[in-house]
């Protein structure tokens, strides 16, 4: 399976080109979007 895979990568170069575009524009977007807090707000324990 994986030999099929990688011949049909390196047999259709355009549509994995495609692919991988993709692929990086969603890495890019959810970057871009992920709600991350650099500073948590400490609060004093009760």
């Amino acid at each position: 399976m994986l030999r099929r895979l990688i011949e049909f990568s390196l047999t259709q170069r355009v549509i994995m080109l495609l692919v991988y575009g993709l692929v990086a524009v969603a890495g890019a977007f959810a970057f871009r979007t992920i709600a991350i807090d650099a500073f948590p707000i400490f609060r004093p324990c009760r």
